[in-house]
C-alpha cells in the first residue's frame, strides 16, 4: 500500500512526522487489539519448563494413543491363524477399555498415596514393556495359550495406561490450572493424530518386519520417553497435602453426574464409528484405502479444532454453555449420518463425509470443557483445589470415557443389527440431545435452587464447629 504522505507534498516536515506517527500507533492498536481478543496466549504466559512438560506429555500421548491402535490393520488377521474366533479378537480390543473403566477411579482415589510421578512413570514403563512383550505373542502356541496371553498382557497394558492417563491429567492441571481447557486441547490435538497414525505406522512396520516389529518399535519409544521424562516433571509429590473428605463427594452432585453421562454418551458415539461404519461404506464399492481417507475425517478435522475449543473455554470461562451448545450442535451431524429414515434422505457418500466432518468439529465443544465444568462443580463442593481433587476428577473422567468406548461398539453394534445403522445414529443423536436438555434444565431451575452445598471435609471441620459453639454457649 503506497504511503499517503508521499501524495500529499503540501505538509510540512513536522507535519509529515505526526501522520506518520499516527498511522503507527493505529496499526499498534489494532495488532494488539487482534493478539488480544483473538490470540491465545497461551505459550507467551508459561515458564520454559511448563512449556516442556506439556510439550512431553503431547508427544508421550503421541505414541501412547498410536501403541493403542497399531494392531488395528494386521491383528485380526493374525490372531486368526492363532485359532482365534472374531467375537474373542473383538473382546481383546474391548477389554482395554473395560479395565480402565474400573481401574481409573481407583487410582484417582488413591493416586497421591501411591505418588502422582511414581503412578506416571510406572505406568508408562510397564505400558511400553507389555507393548514389547506383546511382540512376543507371536512365538505363543496356537488355542487357549495364545488367547490367555494376550488377555494378560492387554489387561495389564490397561492397568498401566489408566495410571498413565489418571496421572497425566493431574499433572496438567496443576502445571497450567489457568489455562487447563486449552492445555488438553492441545494434548486431545495429540491423541487424534495418534490414533489416526497408529494404523498406517502399524501397517507399514508389519510389512517391513512382521508381527513383532510394530509393538517392539512403540513399546520401545515409550519405555525411553518414560524414562526422559523422568528428569523433566514436576516433583509433585513434595506439594501433597493430606485428603481428609468424601471421596464419593463428586457423584452425589447431580450435575456432575449429568456430566458424566455427556462424557458416556460422546465416547460411546465416537466408538461406535469403529466395527459399524465401514460396512455402510461398503455399499458404495470403495476400495479399503478410500474407506481409511474415509475414517480420518473425523479425527482429522477434531485434531485441528481442539485447541481452539480449549481456548475458547478458557478465555471465555463458559464451560458448561459449551458443552450444551455443542451437544445439541453435535447431535445434528449423527441425523444425516444414517440418515435418520423419517428424513426421507438418500444416503450419499458425500452426506456421510460431510457429517463425520462436523461431527469431528463439534465433539471437541462437548467434551474438553468437561474436565474444567466437573472442577468447578467440585470446588462449589468444598473440595481443595489441589492435587487430590485434581486426581478425582481425572480418575472419574477417564473411568466415563473408557465406559463409552466400551458401550459404542458393543452395545451400539448389537443395537445395530436389531434396528439398522440410520435408526441407531438416530438414537445417538436422541441421547445427545437428552444429555444436553439435562444440562441446560439444572442449570436453568439452579437459579432459582440452590442445593445446599454438601459436606466434604473432615472431621477437622466439624470439631472446629463444635469449638466455636462451645465458645458462644460460655
Amino acid at each position: 500500500m503506497d504511503d499517503p504522505t508521499e501524495k500529499s507534498p503540501l505538509l510540512s516536515p513536522k507535519q509529515r512526522e505526526r501522520t506518520i506517527s499516527e498511522q503507527s500507533n493505529v496499526s499498534v492498536v489494532k495488532n494488539s487489539f487482534l493478539c488480544q481478543n483473538f490470540c491465545p496466549n497461551f505459550l507467551n504466559e508459561l515458564a520454559a519448563k511448563e512449556k516442556l512438560v506439556i510439550f512431553i506429555l503431547c508427544v508421550i500421548t503421541f505414541f501412547e494413543s498410536s501403541c493403542f491402535s497399531v494392531m488395528a490393520p494386521f491383528f485380526p488377521a493374525e490372531a486368526a491363524l492363532k485359532g482365534v474366533s472374531t467375537t474373542v479378537i473383538g473382546a481383546l480390543f474391548g477389554v482395554f477399555e473395560l479395565i480402565i473403566f474400573f481401574a481409573s477411579p481407583v487410582i484417582g482415589v488413591h493416586l497421591t498415596k501411591l505418588g502422582i510421578n511414581f503412578t506416571y512413570l510406572s505406568g508408562l514403563l510397564v505400558s511400553g514393556c507389555c507393548s514389547i512383550l506383546f511382540g512376543f505373542l507371536r512365538w505363543c502356541p496356537n488355542g487357549p495359550i495364545f488367547i490367555v496371553m494376550c488377555f494378560a498382557t492387554r489387561g495389564i497394558e490397561a492397568l498401566a495406561a489408566s495410571a498413565y492417563l489418571t496421572s497425566s491429567m493431574a499433572i496438567v492441571t496443576n502445571t497450567v490450572p489457568s489455562h487447563l481447557s486449552l492445555a488438553i486441547g492441545f494434548i486431545e490435538t495429540f491423541n487424534g493424530l495418534g490414533m489416526m497414525a497408529g494404523p498406517p505406522i502399524g501397517g507399514l512396520l508389519y510389512k517391513m518386519g512382521g508381527f513383532s516389529l510394530p509393538f517392539w518399535t512403540l513399546g520401545g519409544i515409550l519405555v525411553f520417553f518414560g524414562i526422559i521424562s523422568f528428569q523433566f516433571l514436576p516433583n509433585l509429590d513434595e506439594t501433597v497435602s493430606n485428603f481428609s473428605g468424601s471421596r464419593l463427594a463428586l457423584l452425589k452432585h447431580p450435575y456432575i453426574l449429568a456430566l458424566c453421562f455427556c462424557m458416556i454418551t460422546g465416547a460411546a458415539s465416537i466408538a461406535f464409528l469403529d466395527p459399524s461404519l465401514a460396512p455402510e461404506l461398503e455399499r458404495f464399492n470403495l476400495t479399503p484405502e478410500y474407506i481409511g481417507l474415509i475414517f480420518l475425517i473425523y479425527p482429522g478435522i477434531y485434531a485441528i479444532v481442539a485447541p481452539f475449543w480449549g481456548w475458547l473455554c478458557d478465555s471465555k470461562k463458559h464451560p458448561n454453555l459449551m458443552i450444551i451448545g455443542g451437544s445439541f450442535l453435535y447431535s445434528m451431524p449423527y441425523l444425516f449420518l444414517g440418515p435418520a429414515p423419517f428424513l426421507n434422505l438418500p444416503s450419499k457418500l458425500w452426506g456421510i463425509s460431510v457429517s463425520l466432518g462436523f461431527s469431528g468439529l463439534f465433539i471437541g465443544c462437548m467434551l474438553i470443557p468437561v474436565f474444567n465444568a466437573i472442577m468447578q462443580n467440585a470446588l462449589e463442593l468444598g473440595l481443595p483445589e489441589d492435587i487430590n481433587t485434581f486426581g478425582l476428577v481425572s480418575g472419574l473422567l477417564n473411568s466415563c470415557f473408557s465406559f463409552g468406548a466400551f458401550l459404542g461398539p458393543t452395545a451400539g453394534s448389537a443395537i445395530k443389527d436389531k434396528i439398522g445403522f440410520a435408526w441407531t445414529c438416530f438414537v445417538i443423536a436422541v441421547f445427545m440431545c437428552t444429555s444436553a436438555i439435562i444440562l441446560l434444565l439444572y442449570r436453568v431451575f439452579s437459579r432459582y435452587y440452590h442445593p445446599k452445598t454438601l459436606s466434604v471435609t473432615s472431621t477437622e471441620s466439624s470439631d472446629a464447629s463444635t469449638t466455636q459453639n462451645e465458645k458462644e454457649n460460655v
